[in-house]
């Protein structure tokens, strides 16, 4: 439950949003898990009270999978100070009055739910341990930034009981994909692996989210190890792209994933 100082907060985001034409971004939630992540719409926030939002509807080619009737979504509201976001469904589309003569198309939705500050949202992570996702593949770079195909050939021809004789001998691995977030992803893999990130810790990481139909890859950083069973060992990788750009559309594809699959989680809670 949101405390009364924070609930006030975050609803005095609503209300400047509605009281300036501010918009919000929306993004719907997908029921089918084969299906791509849904792009994010910019939306003018139209109304905000105790019994939900109104927001215009968007135009654009598609939106319409995602703004039915009982869809789900997810809303970042904004401004200079503070990031909220929540989760809300289409209750019907309706005709708001901007004033006595224009009447635009819109979308009235539930209340805010699961509403929690973003203003750190790339380290927000959920767990995907009960999905069955393929084992994410983690592959050297050395010290000029190559990586990738070569150093996974490598791996083969390696002997799995001697660590590498340099960096650029690392070998490639696979490990299980066990929480997931815009900062970083966590994975365990065998014991085996601790003679091989010893002497390398970045690497060129391959893995496939369960909406997305090619596999994602980008740069990540070892930043820290520790026992996960007898066999096991647990590691914590943060993401780093080749520029700031790349690395802020990453965190927010990965956002979007993460807020797609705590709503799932949420439904499963609910039943």
């Amino acid at each position: 439950m949101v405390d009364g100082a924070v609930s006030g907060e975050w609803r005095g985001v609503f209300e400047q949003l509605v009281q300036t034409g501010g918009t919000v971004e929306v993004t719907g939630l997908s029921e089918s898990i084969a299906d791509e992540l849904a792009p994010v719409y910019r939306c003018r926030l139209l109304a905000f009270d105790d019994d939900g939002l109104v927001i215009e509807r968007p135009t654009a080619p598609l939106a319409g999978r995602y703004f039915r009737r009982d869809g789900h979504l997810t809303i970042l509201a904004a401004n200079t100070a503070q990031r909220w976001q929540c989760l809300a469904s289409v209750i019907r589309r309706v005709k708001f009055p901007l004033n006595d003569r224009v009447r635009v198309d819109a979308l009235e939705l539930t209340a805010p739910k699961d509403v929690q500050s973003a203003q750190r949202r790339a380290y927000f992570r959920v767990s995907v341990t009960e999905r069955d996702l393929q084992p994410a593949l983690l592959m050297p770079i050395d010290e000029d930034g190559a990586g990738g195909q070569g150093a996974a050939a490598d791996d083969d021809r390696a002997d799995p009981r001697e660590p590498a004789a340099n960096p650029r001998r690392s070998r490639a691995f696979k490990a299980e994909l066990r929480s997931l977030g815009g900062g970083g992803l966590g994975v365990t893999a065998s014991r085996d692996v601790l003679a091989d990130v010893e002497y390398m810790n970045r690497y060129r990481c391959r893995f496939s989210l369960p909406t997305d139909e090619a596999p994602v890859e980008i740069g990540v950083q070892l930043v820290h190890i520790q026992p996960h069973s007898e066999d096991l060992v647990y590691l914590a990788l943060r993401f780093e792209a080749e520029d700031a750009q790349r690395q802020q559309q990453f965190a927010n594809k990965i956002c979007r994933f993460t807020a797609w699959q705590q709503r799932r989680q949420l439904r499963r809670r609910q039943r």
